[in-house]
Protein backbone atom coordinates (compact mmCIF):
# COMPACT_ATOMS: atom_id res chain seq x y z
CA UNK A 1 0.00 0.00 0.00
CA UNK A 2 1.15 4.22 -0.68
CA UNK A 3 2.56 5.27 2.56
CA UNK A 4 2.11 9.13 2.55
CA UNK A 5 3.24 11.12 5.16
CA UNK A 6 0.51 12.58 8.01
CA UNK A 7 0.74 15.91 7.31
CA UNK A 8 0.51 15.58 3.03
CA UNK A 9 -3.23 16.43 2.21
CA UNK A 10 -4.11 14.76 -1.45
CA UNK A 11 -6.25 17.32 -3.61
CA UNK A 12 -8.09 16.31 -6.67
CA UNK A 13 -8.60 19.54 -9.18
CA UNK A 14 -11.35 19.28 -11.75
CA UNK A 15 -11.79 21.93 -13.87
CA UNK A 16 -14.95 22.24 -16.64
CA UNK A 17 -14.02 24.99 -19.85
CA UNK A 18 -15.75 26.45 -22.65
CA UNK A 19 -13.27 24.53 -24.33
CA UNK A 20 -9.57 22.96 -24.82
CA UNK A 21 -7.87 26.72 -26.32
CA UNK A 22 -5.83 27.76 -23.02
CA UNK A 23 -5.51 31.32 -24.69
CA UNK A 24 -9.09 32.06 -25.63
CA UNK A 25 -11.27 29.91 -23.32
CA UNK A 26 -12.01 30.11 -19.40
CA UNK A 27 -12.83 28.25 -16.56
CA UNK A 28 -16.54 27.74 -16.21
CA UNK A 29 -16.96 25.26 -13.27
CA UNK A 30 -13.90 23.70 -11.02
CA UNK A 31 -14.43 20.93 -7.94
CA UNK A 32 -12.05 20.59 -5.62
CA UNK A 33 -11.46 16.93 -3.43
CA UNK A 34 -9.05 17.02 -0.45
CA UNK A 35 -7.92 13.81 0.97
CA UNK A 36 -5.79 12.99 4.16
CA UNK A 37 -3.00 10.92 4.15
CA UNK A 38 -5.25 7.75 5.08
CA UNK A 39 -7.27 8.68 2.03
CA UNK A 40 -10.15 10.32 4.06
CA UNK A 41 -12.46 13.00 2.15
CA UNK A 42 -11.59 15.61 4.53
CA UNK A 43 -13.44 18.42 2.92
CA UNK A 44 -14.75 19.04 -0.68
CA UNK A 45 -15.44 22.17 -2.81
CA UNK A 46 -16.87 23.45 -6.01
CA UNK A 47 -18.45 26.26 -7.61
CA UNK A 48 -19.41 27.73 -11.26
CA UNK A 49 -17.66 30.48 -12.22
CA UNK A 50 -18.26 33.23 -14.47
CA UNK A 51 -16.58 33.86 -17.53
CA UNK A 52 -15.02 36.96 -18.40
CA UNK A 53 -15.62 36.99 -22.28
CA UNK A 54 -18.56 38.04 -23.86
CA UNK A 55 -20.14 34.68 -25.51
CA UNK A 56 -23.43 34.79 -26.60
CA UNK A 57 -23.59 30.37 -26.33
CA UNK A 58 -21.25 27.75 -24.59
CA UNK A 59 -20.05 25.68 -27.68
CA UNK A 60 -22.31 22.79 -28.17
CA UNK A 61 -19.94 20.40 -27.19
CA UNK A 62 -19.25 22.04 -23.70
CA UNK A 63 -22.92 22.14 -23.42
CA UNK A 64 -23.18 18.50 -23.63
CA UNK A 65 -20.46 17.57 -21.73
CA UNK A 66 -21.06 19.38 -18.52
CA UNK A 67 -24.34 20.24 -18.92
CA UNK A 68 -24.05 23.96 -17.87
CA UNK A 69 -25.52 26.97 -20.19
CA UNK A 70 -24.93 30.65 -19.73
CA UNK A 71 -27.84 30.82 -17.86
CA UNK A 72 -26.24 28.83 -14.81
CA UNK A 73 -23.08 31.09 -15.28
CA UNK A 74 -25.25 34.36 -15.22
CA UNK A 75 -25.45 34.55 -11.59
CA UNK A 76 -22.17 32.19 -11.11
CA UNK A 77 -18.99 34.15 -8.74
CA UNK A 78 -16.31 35.64 -10.72
CA UNK A 79 -13.03 33.45 -10.46
CA UNK A 80 -11.36 36.06 -7.60
CA UNK A 81 -14.01 35.40 -5.61
CA UNK A 82 -13.67 32.36 -5.14
CA UNK A 83 -9.83 32.09 -6.07
CA UNK A 84 -8.88 32.86 -1.64
CA UNK A 85 -11.20 29.54 -1.04
CA UNK A 86 -9.24 27.53 -4.06
CA UNK A 87 -5.66 28.82 -2.32
CA UNK A 88 -7.01 27.67 1.36
CA UNK A 89 -7.53 24.15 -0.31
CA UNK A 90 -4.72 23.68 -2.13
CA UNK A 91 -2.44 25.17 -0.10
CA UNK A 92 0.90 23.98 1.55
CA UNK A 93 1.87 20.29 2.11
CA UNK A 94 -0.18 19.16 -0.90
CA UNK A 95 -0.17 16.16 -3.50
CA UNK A 96 -2.20 17.74 -6.39
CA UNK A 97 -3.95 15.45 -8.79
CA UNK A 98 -5.78 17.17 -11.68
CA UNK A 99 -7.94 16.54 -14.46
CA UNK A 100 -8.04 19.27 -17.19
CA UNK A 101 -5.30 21.69 -15.46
Amino acid sequence: MLKIKNSLRLVALDFETTGLDVDNDDVIQVGILVCDSNFRVVETFKSLIQTDKDIKELKHIVGFLTGLSLKDLADAPAMQEILPTMQRLVGEHCVLIGQNI
